[in-house]
């Protein structure tokens, strides 16, 4: 990698290999920040659901539990793979009505925790973005791209922080050397 990065900075002119480089590093920095973010929500919602479906009664609520927890990277799919598994298991072990409530309410509550406050507070703040600022992002990027967009909305949008930070801080040091040289 150091290789690669290497040659594609040797094609950037001299006088702005620094800029591309402190940019970049920005960019890695915020990135890895969502990872963590990603896998704080992991543990989070692993532990809830692992939780939830112990109190539900499910013999097998630890391996469901980890599984629905994990499966929170995969938007939309891997919730909808881990209720009608959580489902199934909870129909065969509990009985139809007793399972299908249960897991409904386990499953009803973990979309709402995840949704709208583990994953803006968690991921956003790793990021730099206000909660509003992530569900906007997943719902642009997921009507724009379908699931692709929805996998691709938080780094996307991370990396716009950055380079918008950026340009918004040259476009001010440029007016003040203009502002400085306008008055020699």
């Amino acid at each position: 990698w150091s290789n690669i990065w290497g040659n594609t900075l040797a094609l950037v002119p001299s006088s702005k290999r620094s800029y591309v480089r402190e940019t970049s590093l920005e960019i890695h920095i915020t990135l890895q920040g969502y990872l963590r973010g990603q896998g704080m929500l992991i543990l989070a919602m692993a532990s809830f659901y692992c939780l939830g479906l112990l109190l539900a009664g499910l013999s097998s609520w630890f391996s469901i539990g980890l599984l629905s927890g994990l499966l929170v990277f995969v938007p939309y799919l891997g919730f909808a793979f881990s209720l009608v598994l959580a489902m199934v298991s909870g129909i065969l072990e509990l009985g139809l009505l007793h399972g299908l409530i249960a897991i409904g309410i386990v499953y009803s509550l973990g979309q709402f925790l995840e949704s709208f406050v583990l994953t803006p507070k968690l991921v956003g703040e790793q990021i730099g973005l206000h909660p509003l600022a992530v569900i906007l992002a997943l719902m642009v990027f997921g009507g724009l791209l379908g699931l692709v967009g929805v996998l691709l909305a938080l780094p996307l949008a991370a990396c716009a922080v950055v380079l918008g930070r950026r340009l918004i801080q040259k476009l001010h040091d440029d007016d003040a050397l203009e502002d400085r040289s306008s008055k020699d």
